[in-house]
């Protein structure tokens, strides 16, 4: 918690939660004090008359089933005092419940005796016989806490159990999770035991009746905890303790009329006591009952809901007032017929006439914009919105709203606009950082979270998750005012779905089938999924109407050793087809076609470089909205980009725990491919190092991008690009989308102007955003990825898009697409550098720009492509030509070639694949003149290799300190030479030095001594 606060502070953040625990947390330590155990003394006898309706701990587990609560009490019965007396010796027990007779001593003597065994134990005495309740009432002895009369009812354990555990959680839970409390003045035994589980039983059903809002069951369990406390005394000097102590979180007071005050029975002591809490809280609700009719007129004059004991409705009358005056049952709104001063009472009789009433928040809300303004008043100067609010858990709210007044605002119709507000904003925020049950969400708000079916998340949605609730927690959205901070409501499908699918489709043995990753896909497109999973899949469609993202989330992925990042499909789909029908048919062919990727050959690859097997991968499913507009026949967002805690290779004044960021126009998939893209640091966004020039501009400027192809027909493959299209910057110029990305290369000039024009050409620069702050994004990508840094306890990378309104009414929004851990050099080795003594002709490899840790002397193999065997149009046979030699070699080796290696882009470097140099031990990109690229960084494929600690090394033109001897490599003699590839193999083995913290790298040819 202190670096929380450290954090909090660091970046000053102004979210709500800086000085107090979080309400999840709040909410998890409320109730701190637990019956758990009960010791029953009793004869058998009693025991029979007790559990004539069946057995008393079958009883108590049964009332907690009921209403859903968790936890029963275990019961223990014994037969006499002595045995009970022997049994607390041994055992701990948290409550001790009595019988009046029959146990082999007088109640009293044996609660003295078994007190001072545990002093702290609660012991509670119980009749059976209605002749014993006078004696009982009169006497008061040391050793019992309190009497109950057993009337038949099981509630009454419950509300034995509830109250003690009530009483002693009272002040903990007022304090820190301001749940409120009832205050019921009672000495009759009969009554007290006859009230009680009516009342809690009533709470509680109420509560279970509220909480059916919530969107999953962790909510409804913790609100469980909030529930008000009843806090029971038979004396006027305690009530009104009890009052002073607790009259800030008073639900309402509930007393008889006759009871103790000094010591004596006093028949006016209940008069007084609501005389003195009228003063004190004018529009609290409050109860007198009794058996006296004449008390009606007394309480009436009080403004008192009254009770006749003797009613024939007795029960019903109790609950009418629980339900109708402490906000228990619906909110009922009622419009006044006249104005009466300090009237708190709701009866339409007399006061008011009712209009409507709500059973939820939603329909609350709904009928504030509709009921007339005075009926708002009525309710507001009563404080009975915060009453029902407080009744149903809903602290927040209620103590935002319990401090303002009718005065307060300038007009009624003001009052009623922030109410909706704020119950708004209460229904939404309970989303915030939340994962709901399908059942429960209503996909009312945006950036939902929702558990479609199972509870294995896997990796990817885990960090979706994640990030939520970082956002929720910090509340990193009041810092900044510019710009709309969000994740993408999500759907989650857990990874449950996938073993019954695999199941009930046989295949289990796909694997060993040898197929072609095209085969695999047609075998699961065949496949049928879940009916229940297709059904809500079809209710998700009826609310997700703009083109969606079916991701990978399977158990292994994005863990802090194995990040599989790209590994497995992702497709986009435009979901934009007429007919729900076909919306839902391509949805659930992306879903197989994900669950087939994890049988691919490079995820196979990938597993089994690994220390997994297969059988181990299960696949979660991701469905996200897609972060973007749709321009003309194309869906994209102004940008997208991932972002890096750490920077693997820092270019002048950048740091490495400064981090880096990769932006491009349009959607990520040119970033996560390795194409051309711009890079910063967050902490120094306006140094663009390789843009020092109009001609370095020129040259690295992204020149194309990716789109969703709207208009295309989808018939999905194994090719998750089946829905893309790549498409000139230039194509983009008309869509309003540029302004704030590109400026403008001045021919006449030759300079470069930071503005957009239609005439062109067009640099893609970021200027606006990185050189004059236009929009807040380099600030709000520092602050999520030192929060999510310390937070993972590791450094992070995380994939975003962004999205700005062309007519600039609405603030640009800024998504998170997910977070994962990254992988970086643990940094084991202290590595002596003695370059000085060594001959520049030793040297094959020196470079300041390389990743990995460690000396490795035990290759002597290197795979290489000589600069001029490389051809944009041969790339791809250049992988597959390397594929086949990895296949075939049994031994590590270093891959050297020119450009960018696994890069989507011919143009860049070749594209290569994981499975296709999984034996490579050291990889080295080399610029060349026509390969001068920057180094891989922020792809997918950059990721995967280092995760498997294979060294990365990236060497310069014309640097001191990068070199690569070409010209030894050419003259060896080759093992065997291919039609693109030289494979070398020497008698010694190269040495190789690497130091990822500094991120120097040696390579040493082979010793010919």
């Amino acid at each position: 918690m202190n670096s929380e606060k450290h954090l909090i502070k660091s970046l000053n953040l102004k979210n709500d939660n800086k000085n107090e625990t979080p309400l999840i947390q709040t909410l998890y330590n409320l109730m701190p004090f637990k019956i758990r155990e009960i010791l029953l003394v009793s004869s058998l006898y009693d025991a029979f008359i007790i559990e004539e309706e069946g057995l008393i701990s079958e009883m108590v587990i049964e009332e907690y089933r009921h209403l859903l609560l968790s936890s029963p009490p275990r019961v223990t019965r014994v037969s006499s005092g002595k045995e009970a007396l022997s049994k607390a010796n041994k055992n701990q027990y948290d409550l001790v419940i009595t019988m009046s007779k029959n146990i082999g001593m007088a109640p009293y003597d044996f609660g003295k005796k078994i007190k001072k065994i545990r002093p702290k134990l609660h012991v509670v005495q119980l009749a059976t016989d209605v002749d014993d309740l006078y004696e009982l009432e009169k006497s008061k002895k040391e050793g019992i806490d309190k009497v109950f009369f057993w009337n038949g009812d099981a509630k009454l354990f419950l509300a034995i159990v509830k109250n003690i555990e009530d009483k002693v959680n009272a002040p903990y839970d007022t304090d820190n999770g301001n749940v409120q409390v009832i205050l019921m003045l009672e000495d009759s035994v009969r009554y007290y035991s006859m009230f009680l589980p009516i009342i809690y039983t009533e709470i509680v059903e109420q509560v279970q009746h509220s909480i059916s809002e919530d969107i999953n069951e962790t909510q409804r369990l913790l609100r469980r905890r909030g529930r008000p406390k009843i806090l029971l005394t038979d004396n006027y000097e305690e009530g009104k303790k009890i009052f002073d102590k607790y009259k800030d979180n008073i639900l309402g007071v509930i007393s008889d009329v006759r009871f103790y005050r000094e010591g004596k029975v006093d028949s006016n002591a209940g008069h007084d006591f609501i005389k003195m809490v009228n003063r004190e809280k004018p529009y609290l609700p409050t109860l007198l009952q009794s058996s006296e009719s004449k008390n009606r007129t007394r309480a009436e004059e009080l403004d008192s809901y009254f009770i006749d004991k003797n009613s024939t409705t007795l029960i019903q009358d109790f609950k009418d007032f629980l339900l109708k005056n402490l906000g228990f049952g619906d909110f009922v709104f009622f419009k006044p017929k006249k104005k009466i001063a300090n009237n708190k009472t709701l009866d339409p009789s007399e006061a008011a006439v009712e209009i409507a009433s709500a059973s939820n928040m939603k329909e609350f809300e709904e009928l504030l914009q509709k009921v007339p303004v005075e009926s708002i008043t009525f309710h507001a100067e009563r404080n009975d919105f915060s009453k029902w609010l407080m009744a149903r858990g809903e602290f927040t709210l209620a103590k935002k709203l319990r401090p303002q007044k009718v005065s307060d605002f300038k007009n009624l119709d003001e009052n009623r606009k922030y109410l909706v507000q704020v119950f708004n904003e209460s229904r939404r925020n309970r989303q915030l950082g939340v994962m709901a049950d399908f059942p429960h969400q209503k996909f009312e708000f945006e950036s939902s979270f929702t558990k479609l079916s199972g509870n294995l998340l896997g990796g990817k949605a885990r960090g979706i998750a994640f990030i939520r609730s970082l956002l929720s927690r910090y509340n990193i959205q009041k810092k900044y005012k510019d710009i709309k901070i969000v994740v993408p409501s999500t759907v989650v499908i857990g990874t449950e779905v996938f073993d019954q699918f695999i199941s009930e489709n046989k295949l289990q043995k796909i694997q060993d089938l040898d197929l072609k990753d095209a085969e695999i896909a047609k075998k699961f497109l065949k496949g049928k999924l879940p009916k229940d999973v297709v059904d809500r899949l079809k209710t998700v469609l009826s609310y997700f109407k703009k083109p969606i993202a079916v991701r990978s989330s399977s158990l292994l992925e994005d863990s802090q050793n194995r990040p599989f990042a790209g590994m497995y499909s992702t497709y986009l789909l435009p979901n934009n087809h007429s007919e729900i029908k076909q919306r839902l048919r391509h949805l659930c062919d992306a879903i197989k076609l994900v669950y087939a990727s994890v049988f691919y050959k490079d995820a196979q690859s990938y597993i089994e470089s690994t220390a997994s097997k297969i059988e181990e991968e299960k696949m979660g499913i991701v469905i996200q909205l897609l972060v973007g507009k749709k321009h003309g026949k194309y869906f994209y967002p102004n940008f997208s980009g991932a972002a890096q805690s750490y920077n693997f290779y820092p270019i002048g004044r950048q740091k490495r725990e400064g981090g880096i960021v990769n932006v491009a126009v349009g959607l990520g998939h040119t970033v996560v491919g390795g194409e051309k893209t711009l890079h910063f640091s967050p902490n120094q966004p306006k140094i663009i190092p390789e843009f020092s020039t109009p001609k370095q501009i020129i040259e690295n400027t992204q020149r194309t991008l990716y789109v969703l192809d709207m208009q295309k027909k989808v018939e999905l493959t194994e090719k998750e690009e089946d829905t893309l299209r790549k498409i000139n910057i230039a194509d983009i110029a008309k869509d309003n989308t540029l302004d704030y990305l590109v400026s403008t290369y001045d021919r006449n000039n030759d300079i470069i102007r930071d503005e957009f024009s239609p005439d062109g050409p067009f640099l893609v620069t970021f200027a606006n955003i990185l050189k004059y702050d236009t929009i807040s994004i380099a600030s709000v990508l520092r602050d999520i990825l030192e929060i999510g840094k310390e937070s993972m306890g590791c450094d992070v990378e995380l994939e975003f898009a962004v999205d700005i309104d062309p007519e600039g009414k609405k603030p640009p929004v800024f998504a998170i697409l997910q977070i994962r851990p990254l992988v970086i050099s643990h940094e084991r080795y202290e590595i002596k550098w003695d370059e000085n003594e060594i001959e520049k002709e030793d040297i094959l490899i020196r470079s300041n720009k390389s990743q990995g840790d460690g000396v490795i002397n035990n290759i002597t193999d290197i795979l290489y492509v000589p600069p001029e065997n490389v051809n944009f149009s041969k790339t791809v046979d250049i992988a597959d030509e390397i594929e086949k030699i990895n296949k075939k070699i049994d031994k590590p080796y270093i891959l050297i070639g020119p450009g960018r290696w696994g890069t989507q882009d011919p143009f860049l470097g070749i594209p290569i694949k994981w499975r296709q140099i999984s034996k490579a031990k050291l990889i080295v990109e080399a610029a060349t003149e026509d390969f001068n690229i920057k180094p891989s960084q922020g792809t997918h494929f950059f990721q995967n290799i280092i995760s498997r600690g294979v060294g990365y090394v990236n060497t310069t033109i014309k640097q001191l300190n990068s070199y690569m001897d070409w010209n030894w490599l050419n003259k060896q003699l080759p093992y065997k030479e291919y039609s693109y590839v030289k494979h070398l193999k020497f008698g010694k083995p190269l040495e190789i030095k690497l130091d990822g913290k500094k991120g120097k790298a040696l390579v040493l040819k082979p010793s010919e001594k």
